[in-house]
This record gives structure tokens, C-alpha cells and sequence, in this order.
């Protein structure tokens, strides 16, 4: 079997990181089995999080940004991330094309100096450089696989050596969680990337 360059840099990344995913911290999500994904519908009504409009906790600042783009709604977006620059059809487009998503948690992390510096060891000539650079001692690393899936096209769960989307969250204030940034860890085809900018 040959693995693929992109999920043997995240193999090696999550392996480079010590209690990558199961540190007693209040703050990181749960883990979430493959055959129990998270699921995300156009409305609250079958969506698993309970924090939608609210981003208390990491994982909810995450929900936000994937709401957004299941339901097209530009306040979510905003909550998740604190800016809008987005081109103006993006949302209109995301809500009367995406039906739903199903996302999981593979991993999470309370980042520290130590972490942050084999972090960018592992990914930095990755084009995930950035993000890593952005990040802080404090901030939480979550990594998300996600399958959108549209309206009128067959369904599609989540395979499990799909990449995964990488997320960085910062606490902002006394109740409230923001994605500072976020990529995926690809090369080989530059239009996948994804740079919140």
C-alpha cells in the first residue's frame, strides 16, 4: 500500500506531538469515531452542535465556520473568524448548493512552544507555514476531515484517509473562541488549498 505524501506528513505530524489528542483540558474536543461523524444541516433540526451563534469553545468557533458554509450565512462566518473577505456571491452560492456536511474531530491539541516548533519541523515547507508562524503558546490545534455534500448529488461520508482540515483557535475575551487560521497540509495540487485570509 502506498501512502500518500500529504497523509504521511500528518502521520508523522500527530505522531511529533505529544498528548496530540487526549490531554485532561476542558478546551479540546472529543475525538470522533469514523462510523459517528458530526453532521451539519441548514438548520439547527439534525445538526449535532449545539452552539451555533455561539462560539464558547473551540470546537464551537470551528461549527461556526462550517455552518457558514452549509447554510451561506455570512454572520457565522464572521463569528468564526472576525472578517467577511469572502468574494459577495460566496455565501448565496454555498447555501442553494450545499445540502449538508458530515465532520469529524481526529485531533486536538493545547499548543505550547515545544509543540509549535516540531509542528512547523513536520509541516513548515508545506505551504501550512504561515499558520503555524501565526500560532501561539495557549492557542488549540484542531484537525477536522470534512465531506460537504450538495444538493441533488449522491451522498458521500467520510473516508478515513481524506485530509483533514487544520485549524488554529484563540480565545478572545472571557467567552469566546476565533479561528486565527487555518490550511491544509497538500502539495500537490495548489487550488486545494485553503488559506483563511
Amino acid at each position: 500500500m502506498q501512502i500518500r505524501p500529504y497523509l504521511l506528513a500528518v502521520m508523522l505530524s500527530c505522531a511529533s506531538l505529544p498528548s496530540y489528542a487526549g490531554a485532561d483540558d476542558a478546551d479540546l474536543p472529543t475525538l470522533d469515531p469514523i462510523e459517528h461523524p458530526r453532521v451539519m444541516r441548514q438548520t439547527d433540526k439534525g445538526s449535532t452542535s449545539t452552539c451555533i451563534g455561539r462560539p464558547a469553545t473551540p470546537i464551537c468557533a470551528v461549527e461556526q465556520l462550517i455552518g457558514s458554509r452549509v447554510r451561506g450565512d455570512v454572520k457565522l462566518w464572521t463569528l468564526a473568524v472576525g472578517n467577511t473577505k469572502q468574494p459577495d456571491d460566496y455565501f448565496s452560492k454555498r447555501k442553494a448548493n450545499v445540502a449538508f456536511a458530515y465532520y469529524r474531530v481526529v485531533g486536538a491539541q493545547r499548543l505550547d512552544d515545544a509543540s509549535i516548533r516540531r509542528w512547523f519541523e513536520a509541516w513548515g515547507e508545506m505551504r501550512c507555514g504561515e499558520l503555524i508562524e501565526a500560532s501561539r503558546q495557549g492557542d488549540i490545534r484542531i484537525d477536522v476531515q470534512i465531506e460537504y455534500n450538495h444538493k441533488g448529488k449522491k451522498e458521500h461520508r467520510i473516508e478515513g484517509d481524506s485530509v483533514p482540515e487544520t485549524y488554529v483557535v484563540r480565545k478572545i475575551g472571557l467567552r469566546s473562541w476565533r479561528i486565527i487560521d487555518s490550511c491544509y497540509p497538500r502539495i500537490e495540487d495548489e487550488k486545494d488549498m485553503y488559506w483563511m485570509r
